[in-house]
């Protein structure tokens, strides 16, 4: 079952939904329109259990996303600051959602990932890259910082020292050189989103509760301290010990076959 709206297309298979950027004659720039859809559609996963993984990417074979429209920013040149805050904490709490959702999120970034669109796929919890992607970082180009929570992502992607390079100097980087710093978890030459759903689909049939709970926990690996984390996993692992799907895993073992896990 499919949905579309302007700019944007929700396509549902199974436990992997995909969202696609479709405006490829824009380089998949977005609009709020689209913004608002990507949003929407992250809380419509959450509810539920039709959805256990969600891919992102963009129309076409040229790019990805290229980050915000750029006749919006145009527009918006001399806009009220508390306007431009309020536009901010939109764009935020969709960074803040693809980073702790529950539902593990794939960015299948099929070319260009520019400004925003770059921190858009490099929040999702695994990146897959075709090699003629490109990731930029040139907000300081245009007179801007970087947002879609990029001050939090680069340093904990790649360390300090680099964030600063890649933003300072508002780089661009290639797939390759991107793998080769940790921010790209499979790099392909082929059909990048088939490999994206193809993960998606992997982590789909898994356990849904132990790994949403191992995705809140990791996202909060950097700021919390070792009791913290050792608190984290005991209760995590607390909750995935009564969970079907840990008997099942068990039983599996012991049986010498593939687990099925049911989600619950």
């Amino acid at each position: 079952m499919n949905d579309q709206g302007d700019g944007w297309l929700l396509e549902r298979d199974g436990k992997v939904w995909t969202f696609t950027i479709n405006r490829p004659e824009t380089r998949n720039s977005l609009t709020w329109e689209v913004r608002g859809a990507l949003l929407e559609t992250i809380g419509a996963a959450e509810r539920g259990d039709d959805c256990n993984a969600l891919v992102i990417t963009g129309a076409g074979d040229k790019a990805f996303c290229s980050g915000g429209d750029v006749g919006n920013q145009l527009a918006s040149l001399d806009d009220w600051p508390g306007d431009t805050m309020e536009r901010l904490q939109f764009i935020g709490e969709i960074a803040r959602r693809i980073l702790t959702t529950r539902v593990v999120v794939v960015s299948a970034v099929n070319g260009g990932a520019f400004g925003g669109g770059c921190f858009m796929a490099l929040a999702a919890d695994i990146v897959v890259a075709h090699k003629r992607a490109q990731f930029g970082f040139g907000f300081a180009k245009r007179g801007l910082v970087p947002d879609w929570a990029g001050f939090f992502l680069l340093p904990r992607l790649v360390g300090l020292a680099q964030a600063k390079n890649l933003v300072l100097r508002g780089m661009t980087l290639d797939a390759q050189r991107a793998y080769d710093m940790g921010m790209i978890a499979e790099l392909v030459d082929d059909d990048v989103r088939a490999k994206a759903r193809e993960v998606a689909g992997e982590i789909a049939a898994g356990p849904r509760i132990a790994l949403a709970m191992s995705k809140q926990v990791l996202v909060r690996s950097f700021e919390t301290g070792l009791d913290g984390m050792l608190t984290y996993e005991m209760l995590a692992q607390t909750v995935a010990r009564r969970t079907e799907d840990h008997r099942e895993g068990v039983q599996s073992f012991f049986e010498k076959r593939p687990p099925v896990f049911k989600g619950k």
